[in-house]
């Protein structure tokens, strides 16, 4: 998400929020990382079913965890992402996800920490994504609503952002928390465009 130091409309391509969420650990799970990001963003986050995400601010010390994410994305989760089928990122991509100033170029992580003090990455930034075994028990509200706070205090007055046409649970996330939200249809996919002050967002997850 680009943050910039004067209110100015934004682009956000992938759509407004991107929603990651992992699979419960299987034989393929990832080697123990220890992230520690040392910001002050850090809000634990009770999902409906009871467990528990870490919101964080993204650094590079995500890196491995995104990637250990992007192999777990179901195909359709993945398409509704990225706009096509994808498992992996490009370390080009991956360095700007995670080499971020903090103001400019922001974004917001979730993870679950296991007994042993392992993370895993379970959502991601604005464009929102949610691995599936993570998927409708509120985490994609809960990150939209931190994001909208964050670039409200940085001056940010609209989003503007890009969803497939067919992309119910998205259209459904912006309908709920932003009802006045414009929709404009194109040939594969919609924009999306709200104001956070006129279009009165809902901070009721």
């Amino acid at each position: 998400m680009q943050i910039p130091q004067q209110p100015i409309s934004i682009r956000i391509p992938g759509a407004g929020t991107i929603r990651v969420a992992n699979d419960a650990a299987g034989p393929d799970a990832m080697e123990c990382v220890r992230w520690d990001p040392g910001t002050e963003l850090d809000e634990p986050f009770a999902i409906r079913d009871g467990r528990v995400a870490y919101l964080r601010s993204i650094t590079p010390a995500a890196r491995p965890l995104i990637k250990a994410a992007m192999k777990k994305l179901s195909p359709e989760t993945s398409r509704r992402r990225f706009f096509t089928v994808r498992h992996e990122l490009s370390e080009a991509e991956l360095d700007r996800m995670t080499n971020l100033d903090g103001w400019n170029q922001y974004a917001i992580g979730a993870v679950s920490v296991d007994a042993d003090g392992c993370t895993e990455g379970v959502g991601a930034d604005f464009a929102l994504l949610v691995v599936d075994g993570w998927q409708h028990q509120g985490l994609g509200s809960a990150l939209l609503l931190r994001l909208v706070a964050i670039a409200a205090s940085r001056g940010i007055e609209r989003f503007v952002g890009s969803v497939l046409s067919d992309n119910t649970p998205m259209f459904a996330l912006i309908e709920h928390h932003a009802p006045l939200a414009v929709r404009t249809r194109g040939r594969d996919f919609d924009t999306v465009e709200f104001t956070l002050e006129s279009h009165g967002i809902r901070f009721a997850a």
